[in-house]
């Protein structure tokens, strides 16, 4: 499946919606730059942007659904993210073994999910 494009974001979630996931995707991939992390494929998908550093899977990524909710999801942390930021725990999806979380646009920060963020690059890293 080719990658979506900005446009076909805004036609499918609005055009607020998805400056919003486009914020956080930024600012994902500052967090990443600025720990050092090789980041080795950005790829825009139906309703998410996973981010990878390995050839076989994504680490995390940024997401949305409406209609009004971004979230980020973190692979391979099943144990550690029990407990952790509760007030914006969506739910653990054991099927694709990731925590997903509400972020909250103008309040929450990438930075907010560091520990986990790290555990799942150490994970996933190739």
């Amino acid at each position: 499946m080719p990658g979506k494009t900005r446009s076909h974001y805004e036609a499918k979630f609005g055009k607020g919606l998805t400056s919003d996931f486009y914020t956080y995707v930024k600012e994902l991939e500052g967090y990443i730059a600025e720990q050092g992390w090789l980041l080795t494929k950005k790829q825009f998908n139906t309703y998410w942007c996973a981010l990878w550093f390995s050839q076989s899977e994504a680490a995390f990524g940024v997401g949305m659904k409406n209609p009004d909710l971004v979230f980020i999801y973190i692979k391979d942390v099943q144990g550690e993210s029990k407990g952790f930021l509760p007030s914006h725990i969506i739910e653990y999806d054991p099927d694709n073994n990731q925590a997903v979380y509400s972020l909250e646009p103008g309040k929450s920060r990438t930075a907010d999910f560091a520990p986990l963020l790290k555990l799942a690059y150490e994970r996933r890293k190739a």
